[in-house]
């Protein structure tokens, strides 16, 4: 019985014909396509390139479990594949364009300064790459296994996705929904590309389920080779199965090895004791009875290679198990007949995978735990031979942790964190470091690597920030600041007193404890006169002054931190003050100065590709734009500021993006999408404890509510605004919500109401000189008959 068959789906088969043939006229096209474990994903894709082979170029890398900690992995495999067709193929353009490519994602452990700016590169590089490949022919690229892609990855394609419009290009990605880990706390990096390419009106989906019995029917027939089926026989193979191919198949493979079928014999499907057949229960199952028929010894071989992972070379394998490479070989032979495993034919040594990746993990779970250590430990030991610690750190960090060598899993853990910050992509460098800090509190040697756990503490709270996990990056840095101050390490008191404050000035809840920080960072930089770190101080100083509503205050900071950034010609800092300028100069009513300063940091920002603080800039001009009621103006930059920060991942900056967009829709009467921004941000901003943000969101709920009239949803949000911004001591935006629900209750009728309000925002904007607030507020207090 011949396994590689493929049944006919008419109706995925002419989805995908015409993705392809959109492609061919240069439009760019990304499919998803659905479904379990073992229903004909690859099948499916594998028949429509084969189809094609003539007119297209096609290259296929599969994720496994192993390469998720791997940055950017079906990447790189798709940049080496591309890289064997040489230049003379590429072309010159193109094969400058992947060398570049090739040097971004090296192996290297420098830590970038702004991870958000260099994967903005990285993106635009892969784009520009992919225009320019597939500019005269079709290019398919095949991902299969998105479920287990690094976060990296699924940004690249969401860039992807979202950016491209130029090339012949086609990427089909496959995923099984049921692998996709969510809980109420964490939404899987799929759910939210999927979701968010959606949003876009940018996704093309196609879902492959199981076999109606018509399908089912042609299956068995082309199985037993026959040209028609009983109808009993294949209704019992479809209810049995449920229509899976992989079922199918198995099914009927392990009722013709127990004789228990023969298609050759007449009668044989009305003889057939269907009782007496054993369905297998589920894929584990099905695996299982396929390794029953596998000798002891080749079995023991197997779960050795499953520790390796789901590919393994014959060397590492000899070594590993003493084994003889001849003998290796040819057990291996064997085991390609029985579809176990399978040859990898383009790798420069005599290399397998296996043929299912459950395949790899029913045996590796079927390793007792003290040999799975073992034989762990020596995979690791093997590597580390080799010494070259860069190209196996990833692989070295995981055989050493799950062997549970505390020095060795930390050691490597870190290296590969770093190289993976240096590879631009934060959330993969928290994990290493946060399984290195796991193994080293789990062992008994903690108490001798404390600067390590203090590093690693570092780590995870600088990625933390990053990838919106603050509770976690907040608490990792407060230990690392107890640790530092007990082991007497300025240098790492420094860097984690700055990072902690970093967070914390953005949280806003917590002004009085951030201005501690950044006073104890400037006084150990002004003792050992380290220029940077005093930078770094008058900047977080400045910041949670303007918070504050102390702008003048705000802004001697800010000269202070100009004149340390010049001295060490940090040009990336001089951008960012621009900013921070500009918000105490927008406070104190000077819109245009305000516009002019935020438009310089652009500049600055945009000369040294610093993204993440570009999107600040957007954001900021178009709060401009509100505050001078050019509502069309201020949406255009918001979608800027939202633009740059979905690309790059800046979770906290998009959400800010769309709330603040959403007001200016509001105030349109475009109420429906409003809210839906809304909503969509305050649920980003409660993850990550974004109390200023939220306080903002709430103030253009109650504004939406207000223009529905639904007085009473109206009144609780900006009740909730007054309280967050209360409770931060920011008189600033608290002036603001105080017109806005002012206004509210004009609308209701409530001119009292409206009179106390519109009191103390002018009262707030006296005090701290906003003067474009005070403005406002007189304006409507006039309207009503009020006076001050």
């Amino acid at each position: 019985m011949v396994k590689e068959i493929f049944v006919d789906r008419k109706e995925e088969l002419k989805r995908l014909e015409s993705f392809l043939t959109g492609v061919k006229e240069g439009k760019p096209t990304f499919v998803f396509i659905s479904g379990e474990a073992g229903v004909g994903k690859a099948t499916l894709i594998e028949h429509i390139i084969e189809s094609h082979k003539e007119t297209l170029a096609s290259f296929t890398v599969g994720v496994t479990t192993e390469s998720k900690s791997i940055p950017y992995h079906p990447f790189t495999q798709l940049v080496e594949q591309l890289s064997a067709l040489g230049e003379s193929n590429l072309g010159s353009t193109a094969a400058a364009q992947l060398s570049k490519l090739r040097g971004a994602l090296d192996t290297k452990t420098s830590v970038v300064g702004d991870v958000m700016k260099e994967r903005e590169i990285l993106f635009e590089s892969f784009s520009q790459f992919l225009e320019e490949v597939s500019r005269e022919r079709v290019i398919v690229f095949f991902i299969d296994n998105l479920q287990w892609c690094d976060e990296g990855s699924i940004l690249l394609l969401q860039h992807m996705a979202l950016e491209m419009d130029k090339g012949k290009l086609l990427f089909l990605v496959t995923y099984r929904p049921e692998e996709l880990e969510e809980t109420d706390d964490f939404v899987s990096p799929v759910t939210g590309l999927l979701a968010t390419l959606m949003m876009q009106d940018r996704l093309n989906t196609l879902v492959v389920e199981r076999f109606d019995i018509e399908r089912t029917k042609e299956m068995v027939c082309r199985l037993l080779e026959i040209e028609e089926a009983p109808e009993e026989f294949t209704k019992f193979i479809h209810d049995e199965t449920e229509g899976s191919p992989m079922f199918i198949y198995e099914l009927i493979e392990g009722m013709l090895e127990q004789g228990t079928i023969d298609p050759s014999e007449p009668n044989w499907a009305e003889e057939l004791d269907y009782e007496s057949v054993h369905t297998p229960g589920g894929i584990k199952e099905v695996i299982s009875r396929r390794l029953e028929h596998i000798d002891e010894e080749s079995l023991s071989i197997l779960r050795t290679a499953s520790i390796i992972g789901v590919k393994f070379s014959i060397m590492d394998l000899a070594i590993i198990t003493g084994r003889g490479r001849d003998e290796l070989s040819g057990r291996m032979s064997e085991l390609v007949q029985s579809k176990i495993v399978f040859e990898v034919l383009d790798s420069p040594e005599e290399t397998y995978s296996f043929d299912h990746s459950k395949i790899k993990d029913v045996l590796y779970d079927s390793t007792d735990e003290t040999t799975r250590r073992d034989l762990h430990q020596s995979i690791g030991e093997m590597l580390e031979v080799r010494n070259r610690p860069l190209e196996f750190s990833y692989s070295m960090a995981h055989h050493f942790c799950e062997a549970g060598d505390a020095q060795r899993g930390c050691r490597y853990a870190k290296l590969a964190g770093d190289m993976a910050y240096g590879a631009h992509a934060p959330k993969e460098a928290f994990d290493h470091y946060s399984r290195a800090l796991g193994l080293v509190d789990s062992s008994d040697a903690a108490g001798s690597m404390r600067k390590d756990r203090i590093e690693l503490l570092n780590g995870i709270g600088n990625m933390g920030h990053i990838i919106g996990d603050w509770p976690k990056a907040i608490s990792s840095l407060e230990e690392a600041i107890k640790e530092a101050r007990e082991l007497g390490n300025e240098t790492l008191l420094i860097e984690s007193l700055s990072l902690l404050g970093n967070i914390l000035r953005f949280k806003g809840d917590e002004n009085k404890r951030t201005v501690d920080i950044f006073t104890e960072v400037l006084g150990i930089s002004e003792r050992s006169e380290l220029e940077d770190s005093k930078a770094v101080a008058h900047r977080g100083l400045g910041y949670v002054h303007w918070r504050e509503g102390l702008f003048d205050k705000a802004i001697q900071h800010y000269k202070k931190c100009i004149v340390s950034a010049k001295k060490t010609g940090d040009k990336r800092i001089l951008g960012e003050i621009n900013i921070e300028m500009g918000n105490a100069t927008s406070g104190k009513g000077d819109l245009s100065g305000a516009a002019e300063q935020y438009k310089e940091a652009i500049r600055l920002l945009e000369a040294t590709e610093h993204y993440s603080e570009l999107s600040r800039a957007y954001n900021n001009l178009g709060d401009i734009s509100l505050q001078r009621q050019e509502w069309d103006e201020a949406i255009q930059y918001f979608q800027k500021c939202g633009k740059a920060a979905e690309k790059i991942g800046y979770k906290n900056m998009l959400a800010w993006a769309l709330f603040n967009m959403a007001e200016a829709q509001a105030k349109k009467g475009e109420l429906v999408p409003a809210l839906e921004k809304t909503e969509k941000a305050v649920i980003m901003l409660r993850k990550l404890g974004d109390q200023n943000g939220l306080s903002g969101a709430e103030k253009n709920l109650g504004i939406i509510y207000r223009f529905m009239k639904d007085w009473d949803r109206s009144r609780e949000h900006f009740e909730i605004a007054v309280r967050l911004q209360e409770e931060m001591n920011n008189p600033q935006p608290l002036a603001e919500t105080y017109i806005e629900y002012g206004a509210m209750n004009v609308d209701k009728g409530d001119p009292d109401r409206a009179r106390s309000l519109m009191q103390k925002a002018i009262d707030i904007s006296v005090q701290i000189q906003a003067k474009e607030f005070e403005k406002r507020a007189r304006k409507l207090m006039k309207r009503i008959g009020g006076s001050h």
